[in-house]
């Protein structure tokens, strides 16, 4: 299948790949079919998280390993059930800042995926975690 995207232009992917978010990402309740992207000279701490339905749809991505070791959201059941009991990949979104060092993700609200049914959520973490996290200087921003 090709889709169109806003970072890669036309590319071919495997409709087997394709996430369907259960619980939407915040604003966009319209949206539900999700791919995500690794560009592999970049690594695999970033990634895209590109809209199939709307090709200008597109979120950047870190990899909470990032943040480190302690980063344990809590997620409900409602999110949990979403995904089908399960995750196995979880990523947050960021705000990359032309000042790299500036840049921002969200604690609050990981998005969950189990790749092996295919299923997304953003989750709403029941945890106090800030929405605007320094990712490289390791504090909360406002």
């Amino acid at each position: 299948m090709i889709i169109k995207t806003r970072d890669f232009g036309e590319i071919e992917i495997d409709e087997k790949e394709i996430v369907t978010f259960k619980c939407p990402i915040l604003g966009f309740d319209d949206f539900k079919e999700f791919i995500v992207l690794i560009d592999e000279s970049i690594g695999e701490n970033f990634a895209w998280l590109q809209s199939v339905e709307e090709s200008e749809l597109c979120f950047t991505l870190a990899n909470p390993k990032l943040i480190g070791d302690d980063y344990k959201p809590h997620i409900n059941d409602d999110y949990m059930n979403a995904v089908g009991g399960s995750y196995d990949e979880m990523w947050l979104i960021d705000v990359i800042s032309e000042k790299v060092s500036d840049s921002k993700v969200n604690l609050k609200s990981p998005i969950i995926i189990n790749t092996k049914e295919k299923l997304g959520a953003q989750a709403i973490s029941e945890s106090p975690l800030p929405i605007r996290y320094q990712l490289f200087a390791g504090k909360e921003s406002v």
